[in-house]
């Protein structure tokens, strides 16, 4: 029994002559409660030691491609966005101090990030006349209104490519912010002349005849 106490003993003596206790196989996380965490012991770790390096440089270049993208296609501020929906508070503002569109400014902004056409759509973009009034809650002063004219005309580009298909812009695109419904081309245009709107009235007209000269195109190949 002396020899066993003993080398039970010299297994827990480091090298400076001290004695160990061995370790628990269980984590005390209040007095008197026990939990087992196997996770943490090393041989229940990931099996690559470089795994987590290999994760980390992946998750910097998603995030340099998001960068370096938004840069590139003019869209760089959104990058500074923080999500917080401050800017949403234009909405509840009184008329005047609005948006008139009822547009989401923070969905413009991060689907600015990446051209993200269809969110960009969707979520009210080529209706924005660029009116500013939702710059003044941003917390960090982002230029919005530059960022919807910039998506504005990307938009209108990948129309025009094909990217983006006619359905899209026709009945998400131009709608009545109240009843969300698709604008007839007179209630279009009726609403689109009013004062502040001519951004977004020769934006209208210029998809528009994109789609019409499409459909020509498409009706002559039959």
């Amino acid at each position: 029994m002396v020899e066993k106490d003993d080398k039970q003993r010299k297994k827990a003596t480091g090298e400076d002559g001290l004695v160990y206790e061995r370790p628990r196989e269980e984590i005390e996380v209040l007095p008197g409660v026990r939990r087992y965490q196997f996770i943490s012991k090393s041989q229940h770790r990931m099996l690559t030691k470089h795994l987590n390096r290999i994760a980390m440089v992946i998750i910097a270049l998603t995030l340099a491609f998001v960068i370096f993208k938004s840069v590139f296609i003019g869209t760089g501020y959104s990058v500074y966005c923080l999500e917080d929906r401050s800017c949403m508070r234009v909405l509840s503002q009184p008329e005047g101090e609005n948006c008139p569109e009822y547009i989401y400014p923070v969905e413009m902004v991060v689907a600015s990030r990446t051209a993200d056409y269809e969110r960009f759509i969707r979520q009210g973009g080529l209706r924005c006349i660029q009116c500013g009034n939702c710059t003044k809650w941003c917390i960090l002063e982002i230029n919005i209104p530059e960022i919807a004219a910039r998506m504005q005309e990307l938009s209108l580009e990948a129309l025009d490519e094909g990217k983006i298909s006619a359905e899209l812009v026709l009945e998400h695109g131009f709608i009545d912010p109240q009843t969300r419904e698709p604008l007839t081309p007179e209630a279009a245009r009726a609403r689109y002349s009013r004062e502040g709107y001519d951004k977004v009235a020769r934006l209208y007209e210029q998809m528009t005849a994109i789609i019409a000269e499409r459909e020509e195109v498409q009706v002559a190949e039959r």
